[in-house]
């Protein structure tokens, strides 16, 4: 097994944990050479073997991948002149005694306990290895023929501070500063101008009604004072509500920078080497009936009849996914050997597992009789909306080939377009004002009642979450 499939099954490991990190602020690694955690297993027997902190960092990169840099973390070499099976068994022990549970057979095995992971990695020494470690990481004293134990443990509870992002951080509170101090000044000299016009107009005004009656003289005063009021308010609503834009903007920008690594590691391309990503669960599943192969690099699946009505018919070999943030755009590109009409690819949100269309929301495309494709989106509001949605929207798709679908969720507001290339996006329809389920569903089914067998191939080609910068 190579480097990069070893990254791909230990990521898999980190993603649930990432993804629970709900609006976090993405860590960059700070390498901790001294034991900071509790007490781990270490093979006793070993010489400890020296690295430098810099050089810790890149061997865990290389390694384990770049996303267990991000916890808390020690890193613990050792090189030892025992058999490899003698050194195992003992560190198997210990683990096992010590409440570590064994998550993962990769090259590097991987053991939890609460909230730490151990990640063990024993090999032999050959001359060509010492040398890459000599030459990669400065690690000096090994010795041909000898057994190097890597054990790096991580408290995935505590995330490490991220220099990077805090400096960028602090360069766009800077900018948006300057900005903040320009309105306002901008603001102070239209304050003095407004300032300076109304006394203009109470000095004339004045001067006016002292060239009148007693009574005339306080009918102007008083118009003067509205009018200084009236400019006054004016001048307070319109710095209210500049700042009040900025700090929106700001609240929106830091929440996306936090948010869109997180939303990254969950989309999937679903490569077979990947297989469907973490928290992805198959409801009703037929495994006969979808793979990862018929078309490398898309989610192939047969698609039959159904009917929420009838227990046989009910949607089989759905994918759920739970969702965990809001505000999000979710992006997928899908296609289909639709023949019959009301066949369709779809996807959309449900509060279970879709055995029922109540409370769901559904984007997808459809065959439409003699007039061919076209892509749909409705919501349900009810229980059940068998025979009528109280949201529906439809759009005859103008070109062949595969469709780009994008949900936006903001809040209690859901838009739905298409895309031919998933860059011009076509606008189809939007519903607000009430909450549809938290879980995404992949689904492929429809046709007629008369022909429930018929099959037909629907495909996916990768899942995609960004967050929404604007409102």
């Amino acid at each position: 097994m190579n480097k990069k499939s070893v990254f791909i099954a230990l990521s898999c490991i980190l993603i649930i944990l990432l993804t629970t990190q709900a609006c976090a602020t993405t860590a960059n690694p700070v390498m901790q050479v001294e034991p900071k955690l509790s007490t781990f297993p270490v093979y006793k027997k070993a010489t400890v073997i020296s690295i430098s902190p810099t050089d810790a960092e890149s061997l865990v990169a290389d390694n384990f991948g770049y996303e267990f840099t991000l916890y808390k973390n020690t890193l613990d070499l050792r090189m030892s002149d025992e058999e490899y099976a003698t050194i195992y068994s003992d560190l198997e022990e210990q683990l096992i005694n010590g409440g570590w549970r064994n998550e993962s057979s990769t090259p590097a095995e991987v053991w939890k306990k609460d909230a730490q992971l151990l990640l063990l990695s024993i090999e032999s020494l050959s001359t060509s290895k010492i040398d890459q470690y000599r030459r990669s990481y400065g690690i000096k004293d090994l010795e041909p023929g000898r057994i190097l134990i890597i054990t790096y443990v991580i408290d995935t509870s505590e995330i490490l501070p991220n220099p990077t992002e805090t400096a960028r951080a602090e360069e766009y509170n800077r900018e948006r500063t300057e900005v903040a101090v320009s309105e306002t000044n901008e603001a102070y000299q239209y304050m003095q101008q407004k300032t300076q016009e109304a006394y203009q107009t109470l000095q004339q005004a004045t001067n006016q009604a002292l060239e009148r009656q007693q009574e005339s003289t306080q009918m102007a005063e008083s118009a003067t004072q509205a009018a200084y009021t009236s400019t006054q308010q004016a001048i307070t609503q319109a710095t209210q509500t500049a700042l009040e834009e900025q700090k929106q903007q700001e609240a929106l920008q830091a929440t996306s920078m936090a948010l869109r690594p997180i939303l990254e590691q969950m989309g999937t391309q679903f490569e077979e080497s990947a297989g469907l990503p973490l928290g992805m669960r198959v409801e009703r599943a037929d495994p006969t009936r979808w793979d990862l192969t018929s078309k490398p690099g898309w989610l192939h699946i047969s698609g039959r009849y159904q009917d929420f009505d009838y227990e046989n018919y009910t949607p089989k070999n759905i994918f759920i996914y739970p969702l965990t943030h809001t505000n999000i755009s979710i992006i997928t590109r899908v296609d289909g050997d639709m023949y019959r009409e009301n066949q369709s690819v779809s996807m959309g949100l449900t509060p279970d597992s879709y055995e029922t269309e109540g409370y769901t929301i559904e984007l997808g495309i459809t065959l439409e009789g003699d007039s061919g494709r076209s892509v749909y989106a409705r919501a349900c509001f009810d229980d059940s909306c068998s025979w009528s949605r109280e949201i529906e929207f439809s759009d005859q798709i103008r070109f062949s080939g595969p469709v780009h679908l994008r949900l936006d969720m903001a809040g209690l507001k859901y838009t739905f377009y298409y895309s031919e290339n998933g860059v011009d996006w076509i606008y189809l329809g939007k519903t607000e004002g009430y909450a549809a389920g938290d879980k995404l569903f992949l689904n492929a089914g429809g046709g007629d009642y008369w022909h429930p067998e018929d099959e037909f191939d629907a495909y996916y080609d990768f899942l995609r979450f960004e967050p929404l910068i604007t409102p």
